[in-house]
């Protein structure tokens, strides 16, 4: 039986919670947390959600952040990357479920989250279109299955409404994500077809395709680049291609940010010879 998404009435103890936490949360971690902050629908005063408390930290580094995290003193529990690459995130049941998505304090991710809740906090009319939204996604049936790409369909219905909302707060920094959404996926598909044997720019042909990481690059809303990489055994990847339809500058940026991410979850790795293309 499939499980459903609830959606419940603004609860003013959600921010005091939300305090509680995040002085826990630093009274253990100290230095290691830059910043912290409460984000999400119950961060957003008069907002109908979920009732999970999502918190977002910024560290200078994610896995020195994990072993406070997952110790007995706070309690976590990892539950992977889901969408974001380097983003970790975490969970805990407490008076309330928290989500705790740990960044690395130059993340473009903290900014569009922050801009997501201050435009709702202040435009009624958004938040009462939102509200909406949500109620009406949560109650179609199968709301809480997850697509081939690992998120749920309730969290693909919103999706439009968010976009538009960070068009309007002027959003329009540089996030790598995974594939998750049908336009990311055809994108990412035409990228791919460059590096097709048939075409006049190859791909690293030589590398296995099984179980590749799928990864887009946005520049505020627009989707500006992809890449994949592949797992060729064991702890050695390689980026089978990177390509950005911007300049030469954010192309190398974006190739160290998918080497910083391979690096991280698997510090011995070896790299292949990348596969680096400008239109």
């Amino acid at each position: 039986m499939s499980k459903s998404v609830i959606i419940e009435k603004y609860n003013p103890q959600w921010p005091v919670f939300f305090e509680k936490e995040a002085q826990k949360i630093k009274s253990v971690m100290k230095e290691n947390v830059i910043e912290i902050h409460h984000v999400g629908s119950t961060s957003v005063p008069f907002l109908a959600a979920k009732p999970i408390i999502d918190i977002i930290l910024a560290t200078r580094d994610l896995n020195s952040a994990r072993k406070f995290l997952i110790s007995k003193k706070l309690g976590y529990r990892y539950k992977g990357e889901y969408n974001l690459p380097l983003r970790d995130l975490y969970g805990k049941k407490d008076e309330f479920e928290i989500y705790l998505h740990v960044h690395r304090v130059d993340s473009p991710e903290i900014e569009l989250n922050l801009l997501f809740r201050n435009y709702l906090r202040n435009h009624q009319e958004a938040r009462k279109q939102y509200e909406a939204i949500k109620l009406a996604a949560s109650s179609q049936p199968k709301a809480a299955e997850k697509v081939e790409t690992g998120i749920t369909k309730y969290n693909l219905m919103k999706n439009d409404f968010i976009v538009s909302i960070l068009k309007k707060a002027g959003f329009s920094s540089v996030c790598p994500r995974f594939v998750t959404q049908k336009a990311e996926a055809k994108f990412f598909n035409m990228v791919k077809d460059k590096f097709s044997p048939n075409s006049h720019i190859t791909k690293n042909s030589s590398l296995s395709e099984q179980n590749p990481k799928k990864i887009i690059l946005y520049k505020g809303t627009e989707l500006i680049g992809a890449a994949e990489i592949v797992e060729v055994t064991p702890g050695r990847f390689s980026i089978n291609f990177a390509w950005t339809n911007d300049n030469e500058k954010l192309l190398k940026k974006f190739s160290r940010t998918l080497e910083d991410w391979i690096k991280i979850r698997t510090p011995s790795t070896v790299f292949e010879t990348n596969t680096l293309i400008l239109p």
